[in-house]
């Protein structure tokens, strides 16, 4: 079978047809309408290539069913978990089990279930069937997991900063460790990864001195030697040991920490002996949406550094950086006020640390 979309007036993804190779179109079936306008279509496939999803979502709310494409030309498409106002939820199939990542029970920073393939393809499949395979942290923002046959990568964020998290195929919560990384600001995702029945992860690598490399990580290994580097971007006549990279935490009002990355040349401070002199400084700020501005490498901040400028980065509320509750509690709507408290509070620590003066920064956000 092929499955595919089309879309209403609106050019809004709502209907799912399947067409069987060999047959007229006109006999294709139609397997679900999405008739709420508030939600997107769409469809993909489980890591392991066994599933088809077909997901319904808005802002604030998902629903998802499935198709198990095993099963031959006639199989049904099965409710996971039926839509209910501002539970969103997101699956990938591992074994004998659909991974769930959820906001359930109130986990703003999404915690990680599973439920058995059995129960779904029942119709049995809600959250009442769904079970803990991590207690929930709301320190460890869950954002994305893939399943390969005999592990778990989960993508998130923790202290500020992307990580990656390894779980055994056995889902046992002991086995969970995170990847490690020698710098202390970097940014990391997990890259293509095509095939399942694989002990090999792709993940794409940078940092502010590190330009995007991409990576084959061996999970049956840990530390450096799991790494092997297959691509690493070009950046003519860029040296990385020439600059270094350092983090601040600036103070807002209400006494939260914002943390600040920056980056600039070694020796702009060397120079100074004990009493260290301002610097120019570009700091950047963006603060919206949930979105999060990472400390990875940007080719066209060089010319900055290479004159003699700080470049800092400032994680204000508003983003997404430590954690859904950044955005959606804490900058948003009546809280919205903090984005820019947060971002002159950062400023004025800059200077306060004699990294640079009024007259010497620069801001963009």
């Amino acid at each position: 079978s092929v499955f595919y979309t089309t879309e209403d007036a609106a050019k809004r993804p709502w209907k799912l047809w399947r067409h069987v190779m060999g047959q007229k179109q006109e006999d294709d079936a139609c397997l679900y309408t999405e008739e709420d306008e508030l939600f997107y279509f769409s469809i993909g496939k489980t890591t392991s290539g066994r599933f088809l999803i077909a997901s319904s979502g808005s802002s604030e709310t998902g629903e998802l069913r499935v198709i198990d494409l095993e099963a031959g030309d006639g199989s049904p498409l099965q409710l996971v978990q039926a839509r209910q106002f501002g539970l969103r939820y997101d699956i990938d199939h591992i074994g004998d089990s659909f991974l769930v990542w959820t906001n359930k029970d109130k986990a703003v920073n999404n915690k990680l279930m599973r439920v058995p393939l059995s129960a779904v393809l029942s119709g049995q499949g809600g959250q009442e069937a769904w079970q803990e395979v991590l207690p929930y942290d709301p320190s460890m923002r869950i954002e994305h997991v893939l399943a390969l046959k005999d592990y778990a990568a989960i993508e998130g964020r923790q202290g500020g900063l992307t990580r990656l998290w390894v779980l055994n195929g056995t889902l046992e919560a002991e086995s969970l460790r995170r990847l490690e990384f020698d710098e202390e600001l970097y940014e990391v995702e997990v890259g293509e990864n095509k095939e399942s029945d694989t002990p090999f992860l792709r993940l794409c690598y940078s940092s502010l001195t590190t330009p995007r490399t991409h990576y084959d990580c061996d999970l049956r290994l840990a530390g450096a030697e799991s790494l092997v580097k297959v691509w690493q971007q070009t950046v003519p006549n860029f040296d990385p040991s020439r600059y270094t990279c350092r983090r601040f935490f600036a103070k807002a009002p209400d006494g939260t920490q914002i943390p600040i990355s920056a980056v600039h040349l070694k020796s702009l401070f060397e120079e100074d002996g004990e009493k260290r002199q301002p610097k120019p400084c570009f700091l950047y700020g963006y603060g919206s949406y949930g979105i999060c501005i990472d400390p990875g490498f940007n080719a066209n901040i060089l010319p900055y550094l290479d004159r003699g400028m700080v470049y800092c980065i400032a994680n204000i509320r508003g983003g997404g950086e430590m954690g859904r509750h950044w955005y959606e509690e804490q900058g948003k709507y009546l809280t919205k006020r903090n984005t820019f408290l947060d971002f002159i509070a950062c400023a004025e620590h800059l200077v306060e640390q004699g990294i640079t003066t009024s007259d010497m920064l620069a801001i963009e956000g």
